[in-house]
Formats: structure tokens, C-alpha cells, sequence
């Protein structure tokens, strides 16, 4: 099954955002609405609008990462399985970002940076430019896990005697003699 989460993404000012209606934010407040300490008024900062199409009942918790050229933003959003919902998140950073979401089975706060998500998305870059906005939508893809074993056995490293060889480097006594590795002479 393909789940689908659309974010739209915009760049603002912090004094702008709260001005211009970005959800419950007010520009004396210092929290935003996440709890993190708001950034200063004069700081260039991201806004996302996360927008969640549908959300599976065994998911209570998305976590957005944004990755940008100098910082790096999680944020975790509790969610409520069933209907669309939305919300609006801020502090992320400017410019090129690989965005990620995961969805957890758990409460927000009860995740750790150790906690693999049941569901993932794909990598995706935006731009974030002050001032634009630009939509976004991670098809999410619920996390398969493997138990991943290498074993590297020993092989040699050169042909034996009696072998094809193209150049004496191939083989083991250093000898190609007519595309046949050979023995050295002693």
C-alpha cells in the first residue's frame, strides 16, 4: 500500500510567518508551536506546512528531516490515525534540502534517534528560497528490514601454473609464457 504525504514548503521571515497567519504563532511568543525556542526576528528561517493526506492507525508519530548546506532540522509531529490533517513547522533551513519523513508506531516523545520507522519516504530535494513556496509529497513505503551477512572467502590472488594469463603480473610465479601462467625456472 502507497501512502502519500504532501508538504508544502516556504521560506519566511520569522516576524512575517506569525504575522501573515502561520498557525498559532505570534511574534512575542517565544516558543514555536513545536516548543523549540523560537529563532530571532531578524534570522531567516523555513517554513513547512506539513499536510498528511490520510495517516494507517498503526502510526501516532512523523518525524521530518531536513537537511540543508549548514544545518540539519528534525522534527517530530504527533499524529492522529484516520482523517487529513495539518500543521505548521518552522526553524527549517534555507536553500538545497534533502528532506526525509518516517512514521513511527509510538508516541513522539518516547522515539529515540535509535527508533526505525514502519513507514519511510524516498530522499527528496527542494529549494527553500525566502519569500517562495514549493510544494513537496513523500510516497511513503513501509520499512522492510533485513539481517544482512558478507562473507569474504579466501581467493587467491594470482593464477596457478597451467592457467590463462594475458601478463606475468596474473600470475603466481610471475611467469606468462605463451598465455599459459608457467613456473618460474629455477
Amino acid at each position: 500500500m502507497k501512502r502519500t504525504i504532501g508538504v508544502i514548503l516556504g521560506s519566511l521571515m520569522a516576524a512575517a510567518s506569525a504575522t501573515m497567519g502561520c498557525g498559532d504563532l505570534d511574534p512575542g511568543d517565544s516558543q514555536s508551536i513545536l516548543g523549540d525556542p523560537a529563532p530571532a526576528a531578524d534570522e531567516d528561517i523555513g517554513v513547512i506546512e506539513l499536510a498528511l493526506q490520510s495517516v494507517p492507525p498503526e502510526v501516532s508519530c512523523i518525524r521530518v528531516t531536513a537537511k540543508g548546506p549548514y544545518r540539519e532540522k528534525v522534527v517530530d509531529v504527533p499524529v492522529v490515525a484516520g482523517p487529513s490533517m495539518s500543521q505548521v513547522l518552522t526553524g527549517f533551513p534555507l536553500g538545497k534540502v534533502t528532506l526525509r519523513a518516517e512514521a513511527f508506531a509510538g508516541a513522539c516523545d518516547t522515539l529515540t534517534t535509535k527508533t526505525i520507522g514502519a513507514w519511510v519516504s524516498d530522499p527528496i530535494e527542494a529549494s527553500i528560497v525566502e519569500g517562495t513556496k514549493t510544494k513537496v509529497e513523500f510516497n511513503m513505503h513501509r520499512n522492510g528490514r533485513l539481517d544482512i551477512t558478507f562473507n569474504f572467502p579466501e581467493e587467491p590472488v594470482c593464477s596457478a601454473a597451467g592457467l590463462a594469463c594475458k601478463s606475468s603480473k596474473e600470475c603466481c610465479g610471475a611467469v606468462c609464457k605463451t598465455d599459459v601462467c608457467q613456473m618460474p625456472a629455477s
